[in-house]
């Protein structure tokens, strides 16, 4: 059994529907990755609204880890949908990505987006 812990403020949700959609659908994915790949029993979702009017979600487990660099380099030669996608779908629309993990050391990816419209932070 896999358990996901969930923390999320509730004035933390992006105005666009297309955002949020996105969000889910990464949030689905870094839980599945975490479920296959961590080892880890468990993993924890936040979700804030940043000072500065943006949506952060953060998804961390604390399982084997990786290196950022060489899964994406995988990602880039064979064309896999997983963190790289995410990124790029993110910065299409006004958001981020960042990894941070390392074999033995769990991991930690920190999605961003804004609040308002695509591209737009809410201030």
């Amino acid at each position: 059994m896999f358990r996901v812990q969930v923390q999320a403020d509730h004035d933390a949700s992006p105005v666009d529907e297309g955002m949020r959609f996105l969000l889910f659908e990464s949030v689905r994915e870094l839980l599945l990755n975490a479920a296959k790949h961590s080892g880890a029993a468990e993993a924890h979702v936040s979700m804030v609204r940043t000072a500065e009017g943006w949506t952060k979600i953060v998804v961390e487990d604390k399982g084997r880890g990786f290196d950022p660099a060489a899964v994406q380099a995988r990602h880039l030669s064979d064309g896999g949908f997983g963190l790289s996608s995410i990124r790029r779908r993110l910065v299409h629309m006004g958001g981020g990505l960042e990894i941070e993990s390392a074999p033995g050391r769990g991991t930690r990816v920190i999605l961003l987006s804004p609040l308002g419209q695509a591209g737009s932070p809410v201030q």
